[in-house]
């Protein structure tokens, strides 16, 4: 579980809703440098708005994320079993 899912859970007793927003680049002057595509700030309040209303307790706000969503729900992360001294002997 992931931190967001966690206080979800301890927070739903009492009747408080805890939402993840996962987002990529958004659309305001801290990232205007970035050539990456990027969500409008409306946009992300619309989902999220959208999200409270329907009870939901994760929000993507684009496809670069939801892509990244996807490939993480697939399969352990390889932090999970990763080998330091394998790791050494590959680097020399």
């Amino acid at each position: 579980m992931v931190f967001d899912e966690l206080a979800a859970e301890g927070f739903a007793r009492q009747g408080t809703q805890v939402i993840g927003v996962h987002a990529g680049p958004v659309d305001t002057d801290m990232a205007s440098e970035f050539t990456l595509p990027k969500v409008k700030p409306i946009e992300v309040v619309r989902q999220v708005l959208s999200a409270v209303e329907a009870g939901r307790n994760e929000v993507l706000t684009d496809d670069r994320t939801r892509q990244v969503k996807a490939g993480l729900s697939g399969r352990e992360g390889i932090y999970l079993n990763f080998d330091p001294e394998h790791a050494v002997r590959a680097a020399r």
